[in-house]
């Protein structure tokens, strides 16, 4: 947004007001304290209510705290409601917006209040003058000790109550140092004529992004050609980890997954890559499973229930995760998660992640040997 719009919006406010209240909006706890009955080389899973009882309402609370500033042309409100550095794929590009300063410089279209929009300039947006948003509903789709990410739709009518846009999206807010914000978006803005549309090719190849990247991690040596072929070469990756570094599948068999759940002194959980492509699970990955009594580690597939969210030509909203099982063919876990996967260059694959977590863990039926 121009300086001169931002005035409108901002009225007399400074942007290092906002940043300063932004500090102490929604608080959370700061500690979080190793559950009873937590497996000793265990992921926290579902069983547990510290892993939805104070983050999904908070992360509900946050996303419609989001939408009302949105809803009510309010971008100092809007901005209390991010975590710094905050992430947004707009369309199939990742943006990161460093600071408040850096989002009513520019701000990206997806967020822009400017009431006369023009592709690729800084007054990119989606508003009409005198428009107005429907809340449509939010879906919880992911949660951990730390995290939650959800489904959120809304509409968008003119003046005359003639509807002009759908906006689809997939959010993430995380309890960072005690203070509840989003840290990273992804939405899909569709055209009233074009609310509907399927395409299945789109729908398919997110799909079948996933199932290559669990399949690489099938063979004795992890395929990296196959894995590759997963990941979406070109562009920047942003993605959310709970401890701001590794994921409960790396930290939970070592022992070290309260670790993972840090609230105190994190500043930000949001990971920037610009490396086309990374390696894939192999042996180390498999021997971490022995560590937890739950035997020999032996099968790798996609998440049976893959689901795209939503979708459009060139972008899915995955709703993904892999589940493992001894060679037995006992179960081991669940872990779910939530990827943006983009086309470009002919290409399709994960641009990103936005949530990552453990559904069931049978480590903390069985102990550790």
């Amino acid at each position: 947004m121009r300086a001169a719009a931002l005035t409108g919006v901002l009225g007399t406010a400074s942007v290092s007001a906002v940043a300063s209240a932004a500090t102490g909006a929604g608080s959370g706890s700061m500690e979080i304290a190793r559950p009873a009955g937590l497996g000793p080389r265990a992921m926290i899973d579902s069983r547990f209510p510290l892993s939805y009882e104070d983050t999904v309402p908070n992360g509900v609370a946050t996303l419609t705290r989001f939408f009302k500033a949105l809803q009510q042309r309010d971008m100092k409100a809007l901005a209390q409601t991010l975590h710094f550095p905050f992430g947004t794929y707009e369309g199939i590009d990742a943006v990161v917006v460093q600071t408040p300063e850096e989002l009513f410089a520019k701000t990206p279209p997806s967020l822009n209040m400017t009431d006369n929009p023009e592709r690729y300039t800084n007054q990119d947006g989606y508003m009409k003058r005198g428009s107005y948003d429907l809340f449509l509903g939010i879906e919880v789709l992911n949660w951990d000790p730390v995290s939650c990410c959800m489904a959120m739709t809304y509409d968008r009518y003119d003046t005359n109550g003639k509807r002009l846009l759908r906006c689809e999206g997939v959010y993430t807010a995380t309890n960072n140092d005690g203070r509840w914000g989003l840290e990273l978006m992804s939405t899909i803005f569709t055209p009233d004529d074009m609310i509907g549309v399927v395409y299945a090719d789109a729908v398919e190849s997110a799909k079948k992004s996933r199932r290559l990247h669990t399949l690489a991690g099938s063979y004795e040596k992890a395929d990296v050609d196959i894995d590759r072929a997963s990941y979406q070469p070109i562009g920047t990756k942003l993605s959310l980890s709970p401890g701001g570094q590794g994921v409960s599948w790396n930290s939970g068999p070592r022992g070290q997954i309260m670790d993972v759940y840090r609230i105190k002194g994190v500043k930000s959980r949001l990971r920037i890559s610009n490396e086309p492509y990374r390696n894939s699970v192999g042996a180390d990955y498999r021997d971490l499973f022995k560590m937890t009594g739950v035997g020999n580690w032996g099968f790798l597939v996609a998440n049976p229930d893959l689901r795209a969210v939503h979708h459009t030509v060139d972008k899915v909203h995955l709703w993904s995760g892999a589940a493992r099982f001894t060679t037995a063919g006992e179960f081991i876990s669940l872990d779910t998660d939530v990827e943006i996967i983009t086309f470009r260059k002919n290409v399709w694959g994960n641009a990103g992640t936005l949530a990552y977590t453990t559904v069931h863990d049978r480590a903390n039926n069985v102990g550790a040997r």
